[in-house]
């Protein structure tokens, strides 16, 4: 494979980590949803409100994340790179790569477009880290050990 192939596939690659990396922060989010800021008392409503998250867009999971965080410091500090990783999202999603296209023609504009990329993950990967860590902490404050979480444990009472 020459080069140019080469660096052509990197971007593909590259693109694939940005997107799975997206959802892995709007998985995060809906869970962050069912556990920490939950309004379910059962096991059956958190499995429910659980699914009812996974069918929601992300930009209505961050909407209403920051909607019930909104009177969490660490939310209002999160709530510009949110939106960011929302807008970065749907970029990617819908745009990116017709916006690049005169770009993605040439060895300068690829490796452009993977440092862009790098820092698309970048934003994901830290967004989702500060949220599993609140998820974590709730778990840990509430007894839940991954342990227990494997084997369905029932969500403890608030």
């Amino acid at each position: 494979m020459d080069a140019e192939a080469e660096q052509i596939r990197e971007v593909y690659a590259y693109y694939g980590a940005a997107m799975f990396h997206a959802q892995v922060l709007e998985r995060q989010i809906a869970m962050l949803l069912a556990t920490v800021f939950r309004r379910v008392k059962t096991q059956e409503e958190y499995d429910r409100e659980l699914e009812a998250n996974f069918q929601k867009t992300l930009g209505k999971l961050v909407n209403e994340l920051l909607r019930l965080g909104a009177s969490e410091t660490l939310m209002n500090d999160l709530a510009l790179d949110l939106r960011l990783a929302l807008e970065t999202r749907n970029m990617l999603a819908h745009k990116f790569f017709w916006q690049r296209a005169a770009t993605f023609i040439t060895f300068d504009g690829r490796t452009a477009m993977l440092a862009e990329l790098n820092q698309f993950m970048a934003l994901f990967i830290r967004l989702d880290g500060v949220l599993t860590g609140l998820t974590d902490a709730w778990a840990a404050k509430h007894g839940l050990t991954n342990e227990l979480l494997t084997k369905g444990q029932p969500l403890p009472p608030d």
